[in-house]
């Protein structure tokens, strides 16, 4: 089956008139038919997607405190003072009801999570389930309507879309309460958008869609008020039929006129009426209107934090989002049911853009409540993709430049992944950074590898592996029958000569004597680099000739249109980043696995105290019987009050530095806090007791000890009388010490201490590389900032390790090093030991 055919095969159905479907002959009604259980197969697929990334993962993580804590504390007061579920009140705790004014949006999230709670009990899953569920609505909603006015492979094409978007699936899986309102966006928009655009249809039908719409309508309103849950959806839909109508599609009925300009009047009243409460209003009227708390940020927002967020929010979709919009708007050929929709979620996507630019300012930035409409946007353009007429050369060249970027601005800010929480610029965990930029560089490479080829204008007709072969064969006739064959002579001295190089080159880097040129020894691998470009420039061409043509027998051998292959590969990586980096991500900010590893250690009995914001999530995971100390001494106190007892303490990473200056100083001999649980960077699980094979997990080990170290390149230098530098050290990764360091390879600068009083002041450490007019300028937080100064106390020794890499150009010398301690302007003064201005005189180190 050639691509035409496919194409036909897997169309679904497009908006026919009964009238049509009763005039065409037998065949063309039963192949109608085939057209439309062929839809069905795309549906079951985003079906399948939409489940496993919707529901499946929402008991997977824990509750990130204080984000969806605070929803969920506000949820389960509601469910106890508003429905009646007393069992659901904390001893101790806040049991009354919320003020609009704490709850800071409109109520409906906070009750839908509340009715999750009464139902189903306080866990983390139960609060979740209701948005999850809405969620799913929102994507049926989004199906229906496309499904309605184009066809269900379009429509399939959408949902799925929708529900690998982060933006979507976080919001509908987590208690941050907008979940409801982009669902709620998506019902208004199809029940509007039906009713306004669809063919004529019985008034059970109609009524529906109407039912649809205000349900949608009054969900937007209670979720996020006036102007982003209902200005949006009401006017997009409007701006969207007055659009269609002008551009001279007409031939609709007067009941789909009527609701078109009721969606146009009452999106221009809402759009007004929150404008102005938004310019004059008061606090009050803000949240009750605008379902939003007014807050001036501090850095003004403007339309660039929305696309922003829309950038990494719909990642990786954010590549074909600009492109959809572009392909949608520039048909010629289409219906008038078609046409409709294209018009109105296009609207809506512009609606929303310049509502949450305008809002901004006053509110911050919030969760793009056109999420949907751009999903239906990318549904519909890789639906005309599949088309054999449609020419995408140029969609896939600007998806594959904007995959680069963002992948290139994730692997530099990989924090940027938090943004589709739309919660602010919370860091994320050091302990998850190398995991996010791996996640993020193998799933967008996938996504270009697979993109090209699916929406690239490639030859169509397959060849035999035979026929590629020479294909590639023809280059190299070509090539060596240039310029009479000299050309052939001419690559092969060059290739002979550049080979000689760089073998010269390497035979100087690895150290032997040869009077050669500095460039011999400072950049071997250009050389080498210089040397297989010739066979590169020869073999080059013939490879991807050959590679071509058998991509195009492969791709033609495909039972679907290639197109479908950038729509597989997009959706993969997003439904990847549902069930696998974000749960992880999760893991690392939430307690809920610190409480497990409680659970499976700890004897019944064993006392567990929980400190800082993790005290408020221990209802959830460890029951109310959980001690609560205010401060980082009470909580050491709680561990070392009764020492023949095993105790336990749950708390975050800020406050591991204080706990473990205090047990230290509590502990005959000095030893580090016994932790227990380190996994993630950001809560830890510690005890007072190590038992046999267990082993102490704590962070602070490989910097601070008791036992005196031996470093390979000894010194005895004295800092102001507070530190004795004991000497320093370039190591593996692994703390293997080395003599010399090469160029390229990861090295550990490590700089040893001796603590003789307390250290005054707060300092950084530098680290000067200096030689052949060069240096390496090594400044950096002392222990990453970690462990601060005031907390060193006598009798401590303390490791500085800096990772470091030297550049290529910095081989093939005798380098001298320097260190020491600074701040600002000014450096700890060298009392004792050989220095220069206050800098440390450590040696030379041979870099090769």
């Amino acid at each position: 089956m050639n691509e035409t055919e496919a194409h036909s095969a897997a169309m679904g159905v497009s908006a026919v008139s009964s009238s049509a479907v009763e005039d065409a002959p037998a065949p063309r009604a039963r192949a109608l038919t085939t057209q439309r259980w062929l839809g069905w197969g795309p549906a079951s697929a985003a079906a399948v997607i939409g489940a496993l990334s919707l529901l499946a993962p929402i008991g997977w993580s824990g509750l990130w405190a204080p984000y969806e804590l605070e929803v969920a504390d506000f949820s389960r007061r509601i469910a106890v003072t508003l429905h009646g579920a007393e069992a659901l009140a904390i001893p101790g705790a806040n049991n009354t009801v919320p003020t609009l004014s704490d709850l800071g949006k409109g109520q409906l999230p906070f009750s839908s999570v509340a009715i999750g709670f009464q139902l189903l009990g306080l866990s983390d899953w139960a609060g979740r389930l209701p948005l999850a569920l809405a969620a799913a609505a929102g994507v049926a909603a989004l199906f229906a309507l496309v499904s309605r006015l184009m066809d269900r492979v379009a429509a399939a094409y959408s949902a799925i879309a929708l529900v690998t978007m982060p933006l979507y699936f976080l919001h509908a899986r987590t208690m941050l309460g907008d979940g409801v309102t982009l669902a709620a966006a998506s019902l208004a928009v199809a029940g509007l958008g039906a009713s306004a655009f669809a063919p004529a249809a019985r008034w059970t039908g109609r009524a529906g869609w109407v039912l649809l719409a205000l349900v949608g309508l009054l969900a937007g309103f209670g979720a996020r008020g006036l102007l982003l849950g209902v200005a949006v959806p009401s006017l997009g839909v409007g701006l969207g039929w007055l659009a269609w109508r002008l551009a001279g599609f007409g031939g609709s009925s007067r009941t789909s006129s009527v609701a078109g300009a009721l969606s146009l009047a009452l999106g221009v009243a809402a759009c007004a009426l929150g404008l102005w409460v938004m310019s004059r209003g008061s606090p009050d009227a803000y949240l009750e209107l605008l379902g939003a708390k007014h807050a001036e940020p501090a850095k003004l927002p403007t339309h660039d934090s929305s696309l922003h967020q829309l950038g990494f929010g719909l990642f990786p979709w954010s590549a074909i989002a600009p492109c959809a919009l572009a392909l949608v708007l520039g048909q010629e050929r289409q219906s008038s049911e078609r046409a409709a929709l294209r018009f109105c979620l296009a609207c809506v996507v512009v609606v929303a853009l310049a509502l949450h630019g305008l809002t901004a300012p006053y509110v911050g930035v919030l969760p793009f409540v056109g999420t949907f409409a751009v999903a239906g946007l990318i549904g519909i353009a890789f639906r005309d993709a599949e088309s054999p007429e449609q020419r995408m050369r140029l969609v896939a060249l600007v998806a594959a430049a904007l995959l680069v970027v963002f992948l290139s601005d994730l692997r530099s800010y990989p924090e940027e992944s938090l943004l589709p929480f739309a919660v602010g610029n919370p860091p994320l965990p050091e302990s998850f950074t190398a995991a996010a930029k791996r996640w993020m560089t193998i799933g967008t490479l996938g996504c270009l590898l697979a993109m090209l080829p699916a929406l690239g204008d490639l030859p169509t007709e397959r060849k035999a592996p035979a026929l590629a072969l020479r294909s590639g064969r023809r280059w190299l006739d070509t090539l060596g029958a240039a310029y009479g064959g000299k050309l052939r002579w001419a690559l092969g001295a060059v290739a002979l000569l550049l080979g000689a190089a760089a073998l010269l080159a390497r035979l100087a880097a690895r150290g032997v004597a040869l009077p050669l040129p500095s460039v011999f020894h400072e950049r071997p691998e250009l050389l080498s680099a210089l040397f297989a470009l010739v066979p590169l420039v020869v073999f080059g061409p013939s490879l991807v000739l050959i590679g071509r043509d058998l991509l195009v027998s492969a791709l033609s051998a495909l039972p679907f249109p290639r197109a479908r292959l950038g729509l597989i590969a997009f959706a993969a990586f997003g439904l990847a980043l549902s069930l696998g980096y974000y749960p992880a991500l999760a893991a690392q900010v939430s307690p809920r696995d610190v409480f497990e590893s409680f659970r499976q250690q700890a004897k019944p009995g064993e006392p567990l105290a929980v400190l800082g914001q993790a005290a408020k999530v221990a209802p959830y995971y460890a029951g109310p019987d959980v001690r609560t100390p205010k401060t980082a001494r009470a909580g050491l106190d709680f561990l070392l009050e009764a020492p023949a007892e095993r105790r336990w303490l749950v708390f975050g990473a800020k406050d591991l530095g204080t706990l473990n200056q205090l047990y230290r100083q509590n502990a005959a001999p000095p030893s580090n806090l016994p932790v227990l649980d380190a996994i993630s960077s950001e809560v830890l699980l510690a005890s007072n007791q190590l038992l046999s094979g267990e082993t102490n997990q704590n962070p602070l080990a490989a910097w601070i000890g008791s036992e005196r170290p031996t470093p390979a390149r000894p010194l005895d230098v004295d800092l102001n009388g507070q530190l004795r530098c004991l000497g320093w050290a370039v190591t593996e990764r692994d703390g293997t010490p080395v003599d010399e360091a090469r160029t390229g390879r990861a090295y550990d600068f490590r700089i040893y201490y001796e603590v003789l009083a307390s250290v005054s002041g707060t300092w950084k450490t530098f680290i000067h590389i200096d030689g052949n007019r060069r240096r390496f300028n090594g400044d950096h937080d002392t222990l990453q900032g970690k462990y601060p100064f005031r907390l060193w106390q006598k009798g401590d020794y303390v490791v500085d390790v800096y990772p470091f890499e030297l550049e290529p150009h910095f081989a093939g010398t005798t380098y001298d090093v320097y260190f020491g301690l600074f701040s600002g302007d000014k450096r700890m003064t060298v009392k004792h030991g050989k220095h220069t201005d206050n800098r440390i005189e450590g040696g030379r180190l041979v870099v090769r």
